[in-house]
């Protein structure tokens, strides 16, 4: 089955996002140890409320363990928002000028658009995923039935690539003439190559050097 041209884009989603996570748990600091007023002190005033004080440091470690994956989700989930939208602003940026549409069309149309690229970078994400796991199954040297139930999810995957491809030019083919129709295929195809290619660069920028 052909591959699509977003899924190198959702494996860097991906890789983002993970990169998000980890560096969201490495800049994580234990929260400070409160100490109340009067601890030590004479009994004056004191009564319980020295002892109620002296539970409040327990209560904010021990009864809030999640609190740090919460944050470190919610990077996660900015760092992959800042891909995605990096990635629809750039098919937006051009669509109205390279396809020849009229300001009507570029409002209909535009976030038809975007909605399109976001959900092929979400199933190219699962396809990858679908993939990486069927990688892993065969270095594993999985039985014959759980590389062919793998196979299978990978299969269905790309299935839904496909089809979101087709119904994204099925509902905006009506609106465009051929020669826009023409146009559009000629500016996605080219839109793709070029944001192949300033990932490319950005990662061979991000690399180590030997």
């Amino acid at each position: 089955m052909k591959r699509t041209t977003f899924q190198f884009l959702a494996l860097t989603t991906f890789a983002v996002m993970l990169a998000g996570t980890l560096e969201a748990r490495q800049s994580e600091v234990p929260p400070p140890t409160i100490r109340p007023r009067g601890a030590g002190q004479g009994q004056g005033g004191a009564g319980k409320a020295p002892k109620q004080a002296q539970q409040l440091p327990r209560n904010l470690t021990a009864d809030q363990p999640t609190q740090p994956p919460i944050r470190a989700n919610n990077n996660a989930q900015i760092q992959r928002n800042k891909v995605e939208n990096a990635v629809v602003a750039r098919y937006l940026g051009g669509f109205q000028k390279n396809v020849d549409l009229d300001d009507e069309q570029t409002q209909k149309l535009s976030q038809k658009l975007g909605a399109y690229v976001r959900q092929q970078l979400n199933l190219a994400e699962r396809r990858n995923l679908a993939l990486m796991r069927l990688k892993e199954l065969n270095d594993q040297k999985a039985s014959e039935e759980e590389i062919q139930a793998q196979k299978q999810i990978l299969d269905e995957a790309e299935a839904r690539q496909a089809n979101a491809t087709k119904r994204f030019y099925n509902e905006v083919n009506p609106d465009l003439t051929v020669q826009q129709q023409a146009k559009l295929r000629v500016y996605m195809d080219s839109t793709d190559q070029s944001v192949r290619q300033a990932i490319q660069r950005s990662r061979n920028d991000q690399a180590p050097p030997r």
